[in-house]
């Protein structure tokens, strides 16, 4: 039931979603899987997912770690090589999990106050931030 599946959305983040330096991790490539995650998979995940396409990236998914199936979310995160978390950090669960040392990187932009995707505020966010990990 619900009780079961937040216990389980729970999980997920403290498994997916950790704090990470990110200085020296491997930049971004065209080539490499990326999933990007937020809350929802509505706004946040799919305008990061909207910058990457728009620089070449053809291997990149949006979910969210409340909205989708916790094993599928789980599934894309070990099928990518990299897991962009992108929300508000007092979201994230430290809790750190060897499996994703090197493919978490957590994009700080805050909660969705945009409401789609294209909107140009979030866009012109996002974009630097994601350009410092290419």
């Amino acid at each position: 039931g619900g009780d079961g599946r937040r216990q389980v959305a729970a999980v997920l983040r403290v498994r997916v979603v950790r704090e990470v330096g990110q200085e020296g991790m491997t930049a971004l490539t065209p080539d490499m899987k990326v999933v990007c995650i937020c809350r929802r998979g509505q706004v946040r995940s799919v305008a990061a997912r909207h910058v990457l396409h728009c620089r070449g990236f053809r291997k990149v998914l949006a979910c969210g770690w409340e909205s989708n199936d916790p094993e599928a979310v789980m599934m894309l995160c070990e099928w990518a090589d990299a897991v962009l978390v992108v929300g508000r950090a007092s979201e994230w669960v430290d809790v750190p999990d060897a499996r994703y040392r090197d493919k978490v990187r957590r994009l700080d932009i805050g909660t969705d106050v945009w409401g789609r995707y294209d909107h140009p505020n979030l866009l012109a966010t996002l974009t630097p931030l994601i350009e410092g990990l290419l």
